[in-house]
């Protein structure tokens, strides 16, 4: 079920991206330093652009096959990714 995984890799991208939030402003309130919170920052912002990234890919690629359907084009490959997997 492509769905399943397509959404357990948001909440799992989105669990990461709390836990990242969570460092930076336990870094910020205590007596931690700089590193910390700065580099909790960084993680969080590659975090939410790498979600935005593989949410709007699927996005595409869905739209991508629906148009081609839409259009009568039955030439495009649909990749499939796990070959062999039961």
């Amino acid at each position: 079920m492509a769905f399943s995984n397509f959404r357990l890799n948001v909440v799992a991208g989105v669990l990461l991206l709390a836990i990242s939030m969570s460092v930076a402003i336990w870094g910020w309130m205590g007596e931690h330093g700089l590193v910390t919170p700065v580099v909790a920052a960084v993680v969080a912002i590659l975090l939410v652009a790498e979600l935005i990234w593989y949410v709007e890919r699927t996005q595409r690629e869905l739209s991508s096959f629906l148009s081609s359907i839409a259009h009568q084009d039955y030439s495009v490959p649909i990749p499939e990714l796990h070959k062999g997997h039961a």
